[in-house]
Parts: structure tokens; sequence; C-alpha cells
């Protein structure tokens, strides 16, 4: 059998676009009282009667924690502290023929607390990027975020093209508090979960793939001794995990600032 050239320029355009890994996820995970830390996982820090956390998981689930505290104002310092966490990475459905409109769902949960309106911040969003444009929730404490709304928990639709690159997920969460005559805190939390929407007539024919390293899923509490076995099933079908490459290309963003403005770190 002879092949001609156009079906072989064919093949081999497939071949690289399904060999083509996605890029590695980048994260960062910032706290500041009167300093300044960044990691890409994880901080801590503690001082002048304030302290602040923040930390990642990428593996099996993403899941994304920031928290802060502070005690009163006094005739020495005004504690304050603040948490920045945030993740971006990578994902492409595949399976189907290239460039099929897929549509799919985004499962997420958001959380954010505050132990008062002015003097403590808890922030979270999720944004979610296609060819087909960005969609987002988000939540805060204090209505600067444009809503009232303080959690989130459920499902929203949006679309993407099969084989499609550039596709990515964005997750902030953020704690900051200080500047009261009075102890404060506040936390903040973000999980994702994404996935072929079911209802979708050929969706068994498509799939998800995300970035190395990067597990897709949501966590699940301690369940009790009866229903180990049906949260293990529960497990098993959300988890899916792409190979972790070494070239890991995690770095903090070159914006980052002690004291940011919109919203973060407004306490500090």
């Amino acid at each position: 059998m002879t092949l001609s050239f156009r079906t072989i320029l064919f093949l081999c355009t497939a071949v690289a676009i399904r060999a083509d890994s996605l890029p590695t996820a980048v994260t960062l995970a910032e706290c500041t009282d009167r300093t300044l830390i960044d990691d890409p996982t994880s901080c801590s820090l503690s001082g002048f009667d304030a302290s602040a956390s923040g930390s990642l998981t990428l593996f099996p689930f993403v899941s994304l924690t920031a928290q802060s505290n502070s005690g009163p104002a006094n005739g020495l310092f005004n504690p304050g502290a603040g948490s920045f966490v945030s993740a971006r990475y990578s994902f492409r459905v595949v399976g189907g023929n290239l460039g099929d409109v897929v549509p799919i769902l985004f499962t997420t949960n958001l959380t954010s607390n505050a132990s008062s309106f002015s003097h403590a911040l808890g922030f979270a969003e999720a944004v979610l990027h296609t060819g087909f444009g960005d969609t987002s929730k988000v939540v805060c404490t204090n209505g600067s975020c444009g809503t009232t709304d303080t959690s989130f928990s459920g499902t929203f639709g949006w679309f993407a093209n099969s084989g499609e690159s550039g596709d990515t997920i964005q997750l902030e969460v953020e704690a900051s508090s200080g500047d009261s005559p009075i102890a404060e805190s506040a936390n903040a939390s973000a999980d994702p979960f994404i996935f072929v929407d079911p209802s979708f007539a050929e969706a068994a024919n498509y799939s998800i793939e995300l970035s190395p390293g990067v597990g897709n899923g949501l966590p699940v509490a301690t369940p009790e001794p009866r229903t180990v076995g049906l949260t293990a099933a529960f497990l098993v079908l959300l988890v899916i995990c792409s190979p972790f490459r070494s070239d890991d290309l995690r770095k903090s963003r070159s914006e980052s600032k002690i004291c940011h403005p919109e919203p973060r770190f407004l306490y500090c």
C-alpha cells in the first residue's frame, strides 16, 4: 500500500499533537508579616503577634489553603499578616476529531472566612480559560470581589475544542488580617474538578488531560467505616493524573508585592 504525501503529513501532524506534553503547573505560596517569603508549595511566618500560612497540593487532587491571624494593635506595633496561594495549570480535551466542540463541566469548592468585615479578608477564585474565553467563580468576605457570596460549592459549564492548546485553570486564595484593636483572623480554600459533560451524547469519546503531575478530583472527608468502600470507589473514579516531568517550570509571579491592593494583603 502506497501512502500519499498528504496522508503521511496528516498522520505525522496527528502524532505530534498527541505527543505534545502540556506545560508544567506554575504555583506560588506567599506569606508576609513584616517580611515576605515565597515557595512553590507552602509558606509559614509568625512573629510580632501575627502569623500567616499557605499551602497547596497538586496530586492526588488540587487543593489550596491560606490562613492569617493577628493580635490587637498596641503601643509598640500594629500586628498584621497575609497569605496568598495560587496555581495555574493546563488541560486539554482529547478524543474525537481535532477541533470538535466539547461541553465541559467544572466543579469547585471555594470558601472564605474572616473575623470582621473591615479588618480581615478571605478571598478565593477559580478561572477556567479556553478558546471560547474565560468563565470564573469568586467569593470573598467583604464584597470587594464583586459579589457578597462568601462560599461556592457547585458546578458550572463551558466549552473547549478537542486537541486545543492553551486551555488553563487558574486558582487563587488569600487570607489577610490586622490593623485592628482586637485579634483578627481569616482563611480561604479552593479545589477543582474538571470533566466532560456526561449529558453530551458523545461524551464517551472524550477525556481530559492535565499538566504533568496534576491530579483531577475533589478531596473527600474521612468516612464512617461502613462507607470506606464507597469512598474508595469514588476516589478511583475521580482521580486522573499525568506522568510528572522533571523540568518543573514553577516560578513565583514577577509582580509579587508585600502589600497588594487588589485585594491581596490589605492589612500587612
